[in-house]
């Protein structure tokens, strides 16, 4: 399966080389969400690099309507991505649990 935050990475980094990075190149990568565990990775090592400055803006976070740091929305994110895609392995199996026990993903407990 072909992931496109492939792409999105590739955007911005391209975007960042060209000198026009900015809060909205940056914002544009939350718009993409992995849909492989590769995807996953990739995103969050490509997050973690120390050569790239990330917006320190607050963005929207879809997940309870607030606004949260850039780096905070892209974790979350992809936590959010991992968990579909676990559920989808599982299949029939149920839900995966999280620490400390299932939870759903709204914004309660200590991992949603």
């Amino acid at each position: 399966m072909d992931d496109p935050i492939f792409t999105a990475i590739e955007t911005h980094r391209a975007t960042l080389a060209a000198g026009k990075g900015d809060a909205a190149a940056a914002v544009a990568l939350l718009a993409v969400e992995p849909c492989t565990i590769a995807g996953a990775i990739a995103l969050m090592r490509y997050a973690g690099d120390p050569e790239i400055a990330w917006p320190g803006d607050r963005v929207a976070d879809e997940f309870d309507d607030s606004s949260r740091a850039f780096l905070q929305v892209l974790i979350r994110q992809v936590a959010e991505a991992l968990e579909q895609l676990a559920m989808a392995l599982a299949g029939d199996r149920g839900t995966p649990e999280r620490p400390g026990g299932p939870q759903a993903s709204t914004g309660s407990g200590p991992w949603g």
